[in-house]
């Protein structure tokens, strides 16, 4: 996921396991080049510094041309993460989709999905 930042070999020596775990199945599927890379609850457990580090990666794979599918099931996502992840987002609730848009809106939303069912 070189993008000529030296900060990240620097980064990726301090990242948990958990972050390397993500970053190395991202990678192993990019080998393969699919169209569409799949990745359950990427940023789950991870600090902020580790899910902005995650989020660069899924941003490069996008930019390189593949289509991220993630889903975010495991609670709060730091949003400057979620912002560079993604660039869309349908959010589906008791199997509803209480939103549809692009990801910088998804935010204003996530109060009404969660109260939908209130």
């Amino acid at each position: 996921f070189a993008d000529g930042d030296d900060d990240d070999d620097d980064n990726a020596e301090v990242m948990s396991p958990r972050a390397r775990a993500v970053l190395t199945r991202i990678a192993c599927v990019m080998v393969r080049s699919p169209p569409i890379i799949c990745v359950e609850d990427p940023l789950r457990a991870l600090d902020s510094e580790a899910s902005f580090f995650v989020a660069k990666a899924l941003n490069a794979a996008s930019a390189r041309g593949y289509t991220v599918i993630a889903t975010l099931d495991s609670g709060p996502v730091p949003e400057a993460a979620f912002d560079l992840a993604f660039t869309r987002v349908v959010a589906i609730r008791d199997s509803r989709v209480c939103f549809c848009g692009e990801a910088r809106h998804a935010a204003a939303h996530a109060a009404l999905c969660s109260s939908a069912d209130s």
